[in-house]
């Protein structure tokens, strides 16, 4: 549920540029998704941008000093509306700390605020960051149940887990379509599969099912 509310709040957001303008509101959102690998962050956030017809600008944090990164979000800001989407953050700080770095000066913490921050008007920037470990983050990113200090850095922190029963019958129903009577033992099958593991497991018994490999109840167990 609160994956489908961030959806239909980001589909909103897309819809009422004119809206936030006339109230003086900036036209911007900032996510910050958490939870094991596997539980579909990256994926969200790619649905999103294509479903919203964003532009996505990867920002692979370890690699980028200072400057390259404020250069590139500077030419990132030139394309707005688009999409800023930060992978695995917590690969990169821990803390306020970079613990990326192997050599070398590298990307500082504050830095990144800074950009987050938008001293220039970003207008039409949707940040989505990603991690699997909340509790390595500082809270001057985000923090889960309530507003931020700095509401536009990040307005809203959503947790990803397993699917719930409805989320893998629609997948189920999807990969399946032509064998319905497999779906309810797929189903209960996959119940502790991450949204990715589950995906493989629809798409490895529906090619199994199409060339004709299993039969019966071994179907399932199969995959």
């Amino acid at each position: 549920d609160e994956t489908l509310d961030l959806v239909k709040e980001a589909q909103r957001w897309r819809d009422t540029e004119d809206w936030h303008r006339e109230r003086g509101l900036p036209w911007r959102r900032g996510y910050l998704l958490h939870g094991a690998p596997g539980t579909g962050k990256t994926a969200l956030a790619r649905a999103l941008a294509e479903d919203l017809d964003l532009p996505v600008f990867v920002f692979d944090l370890a690699t980028l000093k200072n400057d390259e990164l404020l250069k590139a979000w500077n030419q990132m800001l030139a394309e707005v509306p688009c999409m800023a989407l930060m992978e695995d953050i917590d690969a990169v700080f821990e803390g306020r700390k970079n613990v990326a770095i192997n050599q070398g000066p590298g990307l500082t913490f504050d830095c990144l605020l800074n950009c987050l921050d938008g001293v220039q008007r970003a207008d039409g920037l949707m940040v989505m960051i990603t991690t699997n470990h909340l509790d390595r983050i500082d809270p001057a990113i985000g923090q889960p149940d309530g507003i931020g200090s700095r509401p536009g850095r990040i307005d809203r922190v959503v947790s990803m887990g397993l699917l719930e029963n409805e989320g893998r019958r629609k997948l189920a129903e999807r990969i399946l379509e032509e064998w319905p009577e497999w779906i309810d033992d797929l189903c209960l099958a996959g119940r502790q599969d991450t949204p990715a593991q589950f995906q493989e497991r629809c798409g490895r018994l529906a090619l199994k099912l199409h060339y004709g490999e299993v039969h019966g109840a071994e179907a399932t167990l199969a995959t």
